[in-house]
């Protein structure tokens, strides 16, 4: 949070999980695999990002990660 947030005094909570798979990864992947399960937090207090990204409002995130890509 810290990375993102600059801070960590942020209450959150989680609202799901981001399901990725790569099931041929190269030797390079740093991520678990065939599957990762990955949680989504929602900060419930007020906070910007002090980082360069697109960041996503609960209400977008449900539109735009809800379907499978």
């Amino acid at each position: 949070m810290r990375d993102v947030f600059g801070r960590t005094d942020l209450a959150t909570r989680c609202v799901g999980f981001i399901r990725n798979v790569a099931p041929s990864p190269d030797a390079g992947f740093g991520y678990p695999s065939p599957w990762a399960h990955v949680p989504v937090y929602l900060v419930t207090g007020e906070a910007q990002p002090v980082v360069d990204g697109d960041w996503f409002s609960a209400e977008r995130g449900l539109a735009g990660l809800s379907e499978r890509h």
